[in-house]
Formats: structure tokens, sequence, C-alpha cells
């Protein structure tokens, strides 16, 4: 930018490149908008088996490899035991990052939400849930919003609490983001208070209310818990990862059990988001859930035989091709969408967006922190 604009608008050349990287990140989401809401109430009376058990097993599986390869890097200096404890919490957020946030559509969907909705990861067990297709959906029934209606999450049990895939990217994703923008000096987000709060300015901003046209306080209470287990990695009076005395590296103290961690209010039958779209369509889909509550109260009373066929029919089913897909002046739409909003949307909202899609990691930035010594 031309040193005269700098002079004559102060602060312009630091919000183009904000404006810059919101357009990119918008053109980025329009290609890669996965699992962006769910619908909990379409086949509400079919059974689903709990998932928790198999999750916890893929879960401390994966924090057993990120432990390992946070300490590789801690082995190749010339002494672990000389790192400093930011150092190695570095090494394990980054290993982290490696593990479970591989690629930048896997940062709205982590490895967990990724393989469950397709089910056919290698080494995976198979989790049931229900994918719905066609017109099944009341996002698709009512033809409410271009990104909700191609990436509806697919529906599973997860301690006892029905919920879509797209909880598990605000558990395992977003709120690890929100917890490491914690980590930086100065930051607002502190707590888990800061956290949802934080995520619900984010659910009325480019991340819902902007972007699909729902605001849900059921995605802000599974970021709430995101941050919790992500500060519980190694933060806390019994965290699942401690410092070893002797040779300084992270040694496993216990095991993740997610369950900690899921409430009733991440379903959203029970949680239900605003609808932000106009009012046409906001009473199309208040029509299609009316549709579906009459719907559950008679499936209801069919015969167990008749339920357990229907789960295993719908839980069979895969991803449909083009989901989490828009076409391309969809996506144009999206980004130049974004790219306008970001500055109209409040501070904490824009705020929110900067911690998911541009975390900071360096050591100079992160506040003190001293990890559990163990055995």
């Amino acid at each position: 930018m031309a040193p005269w604009i700098s002079r004559c608008y102060g602060t312009a050349p630091r919000r183009g490149r904000a404006a810059v990287r919101v357009l990119f990140l918008g053109v980025l989401l329009a290609k890669i908008a996965t699992a962006a809401e769910t619908d909990n109430l379409t086949y509400r009376y079919v059974p689903l088996e709990e998932s928790a058990a198999k999750l916890d097993r893929m879960v401390n599986a994966t924090l057993e490899k990120v432990a390992a390869r946070a300490n590789a890097r801690l082995r190749a200096r010339p002494d672990p035991r000389s790192a400093t404890d930011a150092e190695v919490e570095l090494a394990f957020v980054d290993a982290y990052r490696d593990a479970v946030l591989r690629r930048f559509d896997d940062r709205l969907l982590p490895v967990f939400g990724a393989c469950i909705e397709r089910d056919d990861c290698p080494g995976w067990p198979r989790f049931e849930r229900i994918v719905l297709i066609g017109r099944e959906s009341i996002y698709d029934e009512s033809r409410y919003n271009r990104i909700a209606r191609s990436s509806l999450a697919p529906t599973l049990c997860l301690c006892g609490t029905r919920i879509g895939t797209d909880k598990l990217t605000h558990l395992f994703s977003n709120g690890f983001f929100y917890w490491n923008a914690g980590r930086q000096e100065g930051s607002p987000m502190r707590t888990a208070a800061d956290a949802q709060r934080f995520a619900l300015a984010d659910e009325d901003g480019l991340m819902g209310a902007r972007s699909t046209g729902v605001s849900s306080p059921a995605d802000a209470q599974a970021t709430r818990a995101g941050y919790l287990l992500a500060s519980s990695y190694l933060e806390g009076n019994d965290p699942v990862f401690a410092r070893s005395r002797t040779t300084g590296l992270l040694v496993r103290r216990r095991a993740v059990d997610v369950c900690r961690f899921v409430t009733a209010e991440w379903d959203e039958a029970l949680d239900p988001p605003a609808f932000t779209e106009n009012r046409r369509k906001r009473e199309r889909i208040e029509a299609a859930i009316t549709e579906r509550v009459e719907a559950n109260r008679a499936g209801a009373s069919l015969p167990e035989g008749e339920k357990r066929r229907l789960e295993r029919e719908l839980t069979a089913r895969r991803l449909p091709p083009r989901h989490g897909r828009l076409s391309f002046p969809d996506e144009l739409w999206v980004a130049v969408k974004w790219g306008t909003a970001y500055f109209t949307i409040p501070r904490e909202s824009r705020r929110a967006i900067r911690a998911l899609a541009f975390p900071r990691f360096r050591l100079r930035d992160r506040r003190p922190i001293t990890l559990m010594r163990a055995p």
C-alpha cells in the first residue's frame, strides 16, 4: 500500500490486510463448508447406539500419538530437560495440530468429526450416525440456507445426548483454538465462560448468523466444553499429561472421558437455535419443525422391530458425494458476503473469528505456564 495512503487514513493498511485475510478465508470456507448445522429432530424416534466408549478409545489413542510427536521434538534438543514448560506446551500444541487439525478443512472438522461423518477411516470402529438425504432434513424441506443444506452434520448419540457431528468440531477444534488464544498475553479469553461468550458472539457473526442463518447456543456450549477439555490436557490439578521429573518429557497421567464435558444442552432439539434469515424462510423452517414434532410423536408408537429396521437403514448410509460443497456461484457469494460482513459485526465477533482462523503459536506471546511434574 502506498505510504501516502497510510498517512491519510491511519489504520487503513491494517484494515486492508484484515479484509484480504477474511476474503481469503471466505473463499476457503466456501469450498469446505462441512458440518455447518445439524437436524436432531428428524427421525428422533429411531434409536442410536451409544458412541462414548468408541470415541474415548480413539481420542486417547490419538492423544498418545500427540504426546509421542511432542516428545520426539523435545528429544531433538541436546537435553529435553532444558526446555521451559512453555516450550513443552508449544511442542504439545504443534503436535495436536498435526494429529487432529492436519489440514485447513480439518480446522473446521477435526479428525474425530471427519472420521465419524465419513465412517470410513482405517483403523476406526464403525459409529452409528444418521445421514439425512434429499428433502428429509428441516433445512432442505424449508429451502432455508444454502450452506446449512449442503453441509448438514449427521446425528449420533454421545453420552446419552443426541448431537450432530458439528459439535465435535466445537469440542476438539473451536474450544482448542479459544484456549490457545487465551494463552496469549493480554487475551480476554481467560476462562471457559469467556470462551462461551465469544462463541455466542461468533454464532451471531460469521460462523452462524452471517453464514448459515443459524445462531446456536448449543454450539457455544460445546465450544465452552472444548475450552475446558483443551485446558485439561496440561493445566489444572488433574491434567491429562504431566512432565517427567527425570527426562523432561510428557507422560500421560490419565485417560480422557468425553462424557465429563458433554451436556444435554448440546442437543438442538432441547436447546434450539435462533433462525436469522428472512421472515419467509423462518416461517418455512418453523413449519418443518412443527411437522417433525408430530412425526416423532407418531414414530414413537412404531413397533420396536420397525424402529430397528429404520436404524439399520439410516445408519448404513454414506455421505452424499457433494456433501459440504457449494456451486462456484455460491462459493463466490459466500466469499464476498464474508469479506464485507467482517467489518459490520461486533468487535467480539471479529476477535472470535480471528482466534479460529488466524491463531498465534509464538513462544514470546504466551503467558507463563507451570506443568505438573510426575515420576
